[in-house]
């Protein structure tokens, strides 16, 4: 059901185990072989440590990224299925905002949910087997605080952060710089009006 409220075109399911998922070559060969069958343009992985919650967390970020370099891997087709290699060519995090560790990014970027954002927490609601009403009203209080928290800072109602592995690239310096809405609480200047945020 979570799939098809995110409007997932194509949903797999990997076989790896919840609870006790490790970074080890059998996964890596696994999803290094998804890779190679689906030729993904981007791969978003949530990031970060979490001991309060999950270790899969951690530990699939580190999957992740490992199965990205296993599914270029040249004479080895047999470990993958006999498919052909192939090279992902972007990796993006999605970090967690209670990660256990503070980080410096190569580059971040918020994205404007505020036209999904209803959408996503109803996918988020239909993980009744891990949340009670209790336990998921409190995700919903903490998820949209942190989604408001996160658009504002870009002029936006609601917000995603994603982080790159390398520094931001853009063909033109404006669209780049303009993508956002502007700050927050933008400076009044004496005898204008102030510009109302959109």
């Amino acid at each position: 059901m979570a799939s098809r409220r995110r409007a997932a075109q194509v949903r797999v399911n990997a076989g790896l185990p919840n609870r006790v998922l490790m970074d080890i070559p059998e996964n890596r060969f696994k999803l290094a072989t998804l890779f190679r069958r689906y030729h993904p343009t981007v791969v978003i992985v949530p990031a970060g440590r979490t001991p309060a919650a999950s270790p899969d967390h951690y530990q699939g970020q580190l999957l992740v990224e490992a199965a990205r370099f296993y599914s270029q891997l040249t004479k080895w087709n047999e470990r993958f299925d006999n498919t052909e290699p192939y090279r992902v060519p972007h990796l993006v995090y999605a970090p967690f905002p209670f990660d256990a560790e503070q980080r410096q990014w190569h580059s971040s970027f918020i994205v404007d949910i505020s036209a999904t954002f209803e959408q996503k927490m109803k996918a988020v609601q239909c993980y009744e087997s891990q949340f009670d009403d209790k336990r998921i009203a409190l995700v919903k209080h903490f998820v949209t605080g942190h989604n408001i928290y996160q658009g504002a800072r870009c002029g936006f109602s609601y917000g995603e952060l994603f982080a790159l592995p390398h520094p931001a690239g853009a063909a033109d310096l404006m669209t780049f710089v303009l993508g956002g809405k502007g700050s927050p609480a933008p400076v009044q200047l004496p005898g204008k009006d102030h510009v109302p945020m959109g």
